[in-house]
């Protein structure tokens, strides 16, 4: 196996490809903060809670018994 920096296709004699290497490695995802999180939601949502949300989850729950 050779190291280069780039590989060219050709078909006929002609380039129709060329494939080079990628150096760059994603960056890790950041963590899931719930501390972060929870001061986002407050600052979005001007301090008020959500009561649509708790609803649709105890609707959720109670289809599935």
């Amino acid at each position: 196996m050779q190291i280069g920096k780039e590989i060219v296709i050709t078909r006929d004699a002609k380039p129709v490809a060329k494939l080079v290497r990628i150096d760059e490695r994603p960056k890790p995802r950041k963590r899931f903060d719930p501390t972060a999180h929870a001061k986002w939601q407050r600052r979005i949502a001007g301090g008020k809670v959500s009561r649509w949300v708790d609803r649709a989850v105890r609707e959720a729950r109670e289809v599935r018994r």
